[in-house]
């Protein structure tokens, strides 16, 4: 089903996450004008890495993968990963990746059938929207993790001020609670432009002030096919 846009203006789409990963999700989306202002700025860690005890390596984001594999030569281990995005990331990079399709609770299930009882090694960033080394410890797993990478806030750039100041119907997928936190803090009173906000996951959707969107909708799954398909539902017919 599509939404009533303003056929006037037509909608566009601001696409906060990290640069890189906003342009892979940009190429996707034929048939929208985007903007890309990304509220977070990814830097790489060098914490020291020993994977010895460990029965296999986990991640929950691209970014883990990208850091940890920078870090170590090591490939013997098989990659738990959450999703395929990510385990497709982790391969090219020569893991044996395998994917729980879902989320941090597939995950977690897919680690409980396999390594109960095991040591795995969790390579994660400084900010995590859930505590997945308590979660797998309450499946009898040994977790040892090594934040990688940090996250830091940045403003909205002129482009995406500038739009957001305008007429048009403006779309924002909102991938993290913690962008969604940092993007409606940015907010400002002059941004009149009717925002709707696309939520990857009700977590995302707590995050989002009812007062700062005109409307929020959380997609049928948390992946970011879901999230193409919300997003396709609001164009211009």
């Amino acid at each position: 089903m599509s939404h009533s846009i303003d056929a006037t203006h037509g909608p566009v789409v601001l696409l906060t996450r990290p640069a890189a990963a906003s342009a892979r999700f940009a190429q996707m989306l034929d048939g929208f004008e985007t903007v890309i202002s990304p509220v977070l700025q990814t830097r790489f860690l060098e914490p020291a890495i020993d994977l010895t005890g460990c029965d296999a390596v986990v991640f929950t984001s691209a970014n883990g993968v990208e850091a940890l594999a920078k870090l170590t030569v090591a490939r013997d281990l098989v990659a738990f990963c959450v999703g395929e995005r990510t385990a497709e990331l982790a391969r090219s990079h020569g893991f044996d990746a395998v994917s729980a399709q879902g989320t941090v609770a597939d995950l977690t299930g897919l680690l409980a059938e396999r390594h109960a009882g095991d040591q795995v090694f969790y390579a994660r960033g400084q900010d995590v929207a859930h505590d997945l080394g308590t979660l797998l410890r309450s499946h009898n797993i040994r977790v040892v993790d090594a934040v990688v990478y940090s996250q830091e806030s940045t403003d909205l750039s002129s482009a995406a001020t500038k739009l957001l100041k305008s007429q048009a119907t403006v779309l924002v997928p909102l991938f993290s609670p913690r962008t969604a936190t940092i993007f409606a803090s940015h907010l400002q009173s002059e941004m009149t432009a009717p925002r709707i906000g696309l939520c990857l996951s009700d977590q995302v959707r707590a995050n989002c002030p009812d007062d700062q969107f005109a409307t929020l909708a959380v997609c049928a799954h948390p992946d970011a096919k879901s999230m193409l398909h919300l997003i396709q539902s609001y164009q211009a017919s």
